[in-house]
């Protein structure tokens, strides 16, 4: 009888041994969340910071350099006249380099108050906000082209903000402006 006392205390030692090693198994491969510790003011002062940083090197600043660290390979943008573009980095940095920051300077202003900032937990944050862009006049002034909304799905990988998706949608022309764009 002791003997199977033994082999039974053995058989338990045993399965408590398994059923904790499963368990830190299981702990270690469940995705840690990025954003666990965030604050909301935190979450959106980090995330409005590199979403202002992106306008301002797309359009203001013209820093190639700055949007390729934003833009991750699997980038998607959708335009609502534009349409959807995905290998993003290759056609943003051509676009802002070649077009906007040579041809056609764009000022973008966020309208005061209009942005929100989601999380979305085991991934990053979501921003919407409404957009003025305004364009160089021939007398070098910039005047209102267009105003439109968008939102940004950021992914928080490795410290590193990368903005995943872009929507960027309901652009209208200002009042009595011409309708043939």
């Amino acid at each position: 009888m002791e003997n199977m006392t033994m082999n039974v205390a053995k058989a338990l030692t045993f399965l408590v041994f398994l059923t904790f090693t499963v368990l830190v198994q299981a702990q270690e491969s469940e995705p840690v969340d990025p954003i666990a510790n965030y604050s909301q003011e935190q979450l959106e002062r980090e995330v409005l910071a590199v979403d202002n940083a992106m306008f301002d090197a797309a359009f203001g600043g013209c820093d190639a350099e700055l949007l390729k660290n934003v833009f991750p390979d699997d980038h998607e943008f959708y335009h609502d006249i534009g349409g959807a573009q995905h290998n993003s980095e290759e056609y943003w940095i051509g676009l802002f380099s070649e077009d906007f920051c040579k041809y056609k300077p764009i000022k973008r202003e966020l309208v005061e108050g209009s942005h929100k900032v989601y999380p979305m937990h085991n991934y990053g944050a979501l921003v919407y906000g409404e957009n003025r862009y305004y364009v160089k006049n021939q007398e070098g002034e910039y005047e209102l082209d267009d105003t439109g909304k968008y939102m940004h799905l950021w992914r928080l990988n490795d410290g590193q903000w990368e903005l995943a998706r872009a929507i960027s949608y309901d652009h209208k022309l200002p009042e009595g402006a011409p309708q043939s764009k």
